[in-house]
Parts: structure tokens; C-alpha cells; sequence
């Protein structure tokens, strides 16, 4: 392993310890806060019927930003790569001249 490689290896685990370290500051710090949660749309309106902590509110709003952001990303790069390999056929198919006689594709 070279010398840069670990260098960046161990900022990267310092960066990752020192984030992990205060989220769990924290969510240790602030799990006695609770909030009552209400949804109000005028035509439907619910409430919780226990109060939530605040870090575990935050924790979940922040794991399903991840996790959206995580599903978009692979199927936008799903299509990409598909679109990218209708266009290598489709360059390869060009190169050669061929015409296309068959029905089916």
C-alpha cells in the first residue's frame, strides 16, 4: 500500500470516527427532548399518540434522505448504463453498414 493511499485511508477513518463521535454526542445530549407530532392537511388531520425523541426523529428524516438519494442514484445509473449500451450497439451497427432486416429488434 502506498504511502498516499494510507494517508487517505486514515483521514478518512479520523473523519468518519469524529462524525460518528458527535452524532453520538449528540443524540446522547439531547435524548431527553421530545416533541408531540401532528400532521394537519385541512381535510385529514392525525396525531401521535406518545411523544418522539428529537435525535430519533432526526436519525430516521436522515436515513430515508440517505436511502432516496442512495435508490435514485443506482437507477439513474442503471439507465445510464443501458442507455449507454443501446448507443455502442447502435455505433457498432453503424461502423459495420449493416442494415437491419430483422423484425424483431
Amino acid at each position: 500500500m502506498s504511502g498516499a493511499r494510507k494517508l487517505s485511508l486514515a483521514i478518512t477513518l479520523f473523519l468518519v470516527l469524529a462524525v460518528g463521535g458527535v452524532a453520538t454526542l449528540f443524540t446522547i445530549q439531547n435524548s431527553s427532548r421530545m416533541t408531540d407530532l401532528s400532521l394537519d392537511l385541512f381535510v385529514f388531520a392525525t396525531h401521535l399518540q406518545q411523544p418522539v425523541s428529537v435525535p430519533m426523529l432526526l436519525w430516521v428524516a436522515f436515513g430515508v434522505g440517505l436511502s432516496l438519494g442512495v435508490v435514485s442514484s443506482v437507477v439513474s445509473r442503471v439507465r445510464m448504463s443501458s442507455r449507454m449500451s443501446d448507443l455502442e450497439m447502435r455505433a457498432a451497427r453503424a461502423e459495420l453498414g449493416s442494415t437491419n432486416d430483422d423484425d424483431w429488434t
